[in-house]
């Protein structure tokens, strides 16, 4: 017991020094001491309606920021959970679960409600706003109710859909990388091909071949961080499990072929580091094809060419074309732009915007032309890049500023970038700081940037800054454990094979889907039985006929 006694007084204060520090570095490194420290300065007698619109980086940060004693705030969007996209192509191959990516928003939901004031989700879409009334209406769905939300402060944070560019075919046959639903779709095909693929090799002679080679073909198109992260996925796939599990003849017969339109991977990152990418992927088996645009997609073929600028001539239009050429696929994933939601692009066409690709915002993040509405991640043009990176600091500062009653101009501090590249392999493009670069000569990291202030990193540490950074950016000590526990798994026990089930079906038609504050308690909201007729002129909005409201 005198050994027992010794070792226990030693390791519970060296297990609090390293939680106490765990807990130092994380806040630190999240920009989140405020959620301790901040004193709340007084409040007016009524009680600020806040609408936030999403639950990605820029909505939840923001919802944690704003919410103070006397607010009534109100979350709408679409799907119940954050949803941490970054690991999305590796749930889409089982490396983890999309438990692991996911984060409930009702433990949110709760620790902001507790804070003071009141806070409520509702699981419903906007559909539209009304900016001169400051009203919001949201469905939640097709044979759903309608709701009307009226706001002091409305907070546009929806984020983005896939660009798919007008090309024939991509939305219908297209698989994408932007919800939890795609990732379990394409898991799901993709463990589909290879059970029918394993089951047609099993009959004698060369018969199935080519129905064989064609459900084991896998394009992902666009050359970004998300394609260039889930080929890498899909080899380390094909390689370790697959051989594993359907055999090497199998595993020797997976094709993937990543398409960029572009003449190189990564455009964001130095060209040193597209280029290690590029042989990394080339090493692992994928096939690369640099300045290749897709022109058509079919439910069991693509049709590619080779891309032209744009301000490409009739002639050099017509030699691409000459030499399209249309081969079999199992499966194409369209990882290759993003574009302006439709309440985004509807709002912007009201305040007379000409570029659709978002709300045009001043240096508060205020849409410009209106009162008490702010945009950003994803939903704003504020000159800043669409990154996770760039959201989650915009969320902070409008939070911040609705909550302490004070507007300033957002400043971006810009950390760097990160892109895994499986394989215990991945690249980094670190801004430095002044006077700390001998631990990174030490690491062998390289001086890269237009001006020699950035540093790249590849290999193992650069995966293992990936994999740290991003474990810490988890919202949740639940979720970074379940993460930690997946990793640990799928290195002992390889990846998830099982197919995932997509189907849901509602016998009966479910009423409108909240947590937090009851309904019936929030005055921001109010529920109608039917679509009402928008109204942005004065005028209008007095010939509107009677409404009839449920409560």
């Amino acid at each position: 017991m005198g050994m027992f006694d010794t070792v226990m007084k030693r390791l519970i204060p060296a297990v609090g020094v390293v939680a106490g520090g765990s807990f130092a570095m994380i806040t630190t490194l999240n920009d989140d001491w405020d959620d301790y420290l901040h004193i709340q300065t007084g409040s007016t007698s009524t009680p600020d309606k806040i609408v936030i619109l999403g639950s990605g980086w820029a909505a939840l940060n923001a919802l944690r920021k704003c919410a103070a004693p006397n607010t009534e705030v109100v979350v709408v969007s679409p799907r119940p959970h954050f949803l941490y996209t970054p690991l999305l192509a590796s749930s889409s191959v089982g490396t983890i679960t999309l438990r692991s990516a996911k984060e409930p928003l009702r433990n949110l939901i709760e620790k902001a409600a507790n804070k003071g004031g009141s806070a409520t989700f509702v699981r419903a879409e906007a559909r539209d706003i009304d900016y001169l009334n400051r009203k919001v209406w949201a469905s939640t769905g097709s044979d759903g109710m309608e709701l009307e939300l009226s706001y002091d402060k409305l907070i546009i944070a929806v984020g983005c859909q896939p660009n798919t560019f007008g090309i024939p075919g991509v939305k219908e046959h297209g698989y994408f990388m932007k919800e939890a639903e795609d990732s379990a779709k394409l898991h799901a095909r993709l463990l589909s091909n290879l059970e029918k693929a394993s089951a047609l090799s099993q009959g004698s002679g060369n018969k199935y071949n080519t129905e064989i080679d064609r459900l084991l073909k896998i394009v992902v198109v666009g050359g970004g961080p998300t394609g260039v992260e889930l080929s890498a996925e899909l080899a380390d796939f094909a390689n370790s499990d697959a051989a594993k599990i359907y055999g090497q003849e199998i595993a020797d017969r997976i094709q993937i072929i990543l398409i960029e339109v572009m003449p190189r991977l990564l455009m964001p990152f130095d060209a040193s580091l597209s280029e290690v990418a590029r042989q990394h992927l080339v090493s692992k088996g994928v096939e690369v094809r640099l300045g290749t645009a897709v022109t058509y997609v079919e439910p069991k073929d693509v049709t590619c060419q080779p891309s032209t600028p744009r301000n490409a001539t009739k002639e050099q239009k017509s030699a691409a074309a000459a030499n399209a050429t249309s081969e079999e696929i199992g499966c194409l994933v369209w990882a290759a732009g993003i574009g302006a939601r439709t309440l985004v692009k509807n709002l912007a066409q009201k305040l007379g915007q000409t570029d659709m690709r978002g709300l045009k915002v001043d240096e508060d993040l205020h849409v410009l032309g209106t009162d008490g509405i702010y945009a950003i991640g994803d939903a704003a043009l504020s000159g800043f890049p669409p990154t996770a990176q760039v959201a989650a600091q915009q969320g902070k500062h409008v939070g911040r500023a609705i909550r302490d009653r004070e507007d300033s101009k957002f400043i971006y501090h810009h950390t760097g970038s990160l892109c895994s590249l499986g394989s215990n392999n991945g690249i980094a493009q670190l801004l430095v700081p002044q006077g700390s670069t001998g631990i990174w000569d030490a690491l062998g990291s390289q001086a890269i940037g237009k001006d020699g202030d950035e540093r790249s990193l590849t290999g193992l540490p650069a995966l293992a800054m990936w994999r740290s950074l991003y474990w810490t950016k988890l919202l949740s000590t639940s979720s970074r454990l379940s993460l930690g526990g997946d990793w640990i798994n799928v290195f002992f026990n390889g990846r998830d094979i099982v197919e995932p089930v997509l189907k849901r079906t509602n016998s009966i038609k479910q009423p409108v889907e909240s947590f937090g504050t009851s309904l019936q308690r929030n005055k921001t909201i109010r529920l109608v039985s039917k679509p009402q007729t928008l109204a942005t002129d004065p005028e209008e909005v007095v010939k509107r006929k009677k409404r009839f409201w449920l409560f």
